[in-house]
């Protein structure tokens, strides 16, 4: 560049000082702007896919749904319940960011229990609650496998008699933890119900015409399977046992009339067109009719 603008001053006369000017300016001088980095580009964010499995240890499990969600509130799972040794599995639709961390929690089934939780890859697991049927991971390149291993409360059955002083007409029951109602005539029993061993809750959803709950209306047979009597909330708290039929709860509440002060007393006769007797422990009080099964 020097070379050439020594020979321009010699040809042009042009002052040496001003073709020296030209000759410092930076090489770069007369060239664009070059492009900058746009506001709209970011960073790749590496995502990764969650897989939720379910294994049923009792042969009647296998195609039950099971309900599956995240704490973020981005997937839900709907997984049947699959076979030994791996189950059936569904994927999550919305990956997640490599190395955040991720809560699965299965909605509560009544009657069934986690037994164990194992996740795949091992390293990815958080931590684990069996009782609250929940896992947390932390979110690797590919899948993480989350397999939820469960199995059956043992059962038993549950009879529940409605008893009634003067009174005619329903009542109607539903037990908490599972689906649907049961209509039951004053004076009867329901047939037996296979239900899961522990204590379970009896709700009178509706009583029967013009009939208020009792006080301490509730008793069972045998007589220490009654764990608690909630007038206010119309429930009664019983213990079922497992195994087969001989062995069930037999659940009896009474309802009194509106406005009667009555409390419900064993011991006391029914009167005219009350039903049958309310049974007795002892022996000595019909049972009330069993409807049919």
């Amino acid at each position: 560049m020097v070379e050439i603008v020594a020979r321009l001053g010699r040809h042009l006369c042009v002052p040496l000082f001003l073709l020296a000017g030209l000759a410092a300016m930076p090489a770069n001088a007369q060239q664009p702007d070059a492009a900058k980095p746009s506001i709209y580009e970011k960073p790749t964010v590496v995502n990764g896919l969650v897989k939720v499995c379910k294994v049923g240890r009792v042969a009647r499990m296998v195609g039950e749904l099971f309900e599956f969600a995240d704490t973020q509130g981005l997937n839900k799972f709907v997984v049947p319940a699959g076979p030994m040794p791996g189950g059936y599995c569904v994927f999550g639709r919305v990956p997640y960011p490599v190395g955040s961390k991720v809560t699965i929690v299965e909605t509560p089934t009544f009657g069934v229990k986690t037994t164990d939780i194992a996740v795949a890859p091992g390293g990815r697991l958080v931590a684990k609650d069996t009782d609250r049927n929940s896992a947390t991971i932390e979110i690797g390149i590919g899948v993480v496998e989350i397999t939820f291993y469960q199995t059956e409360i043992e059962r038993g059955w549950l009879e529940v008699c409605k008893v009634g002083d003067g009174l005619s007409g329903n009542a109607v029951f539903s037990i908490d933890g599972m689906p649907g109602t049961f209509t039951v005539p004053v004076g009867a029993c329901s047939p037996a119900a296979y239900v899961p061993s522990g204590q379970i809750v009896i709700r009178e959803v509706q009583p029967p015409p013009g009939a208020v709950w009792s006080n301490g209306g509730c008793r069972t047979i045998p007589a220490n399977r009654q764990v608690a009597c909630d007038d206010s909330a119309h429930t009664s708290t019983v213990q079922i046992v497992g195994g087969d039929i001989s062995v069930q709860t037999i659940a009896i509440i009474t309802d009194r009339p509106g406005g009667s002060s009555t409390v419900y007393d064993p011991n006391r006769p029914a009167g005219p067109g009350s039903g049958p007797t309310p049974p007795d422990n002892g022996g000595q009080s019909q049972t009330p009719v069993e409807q049919p099964r």
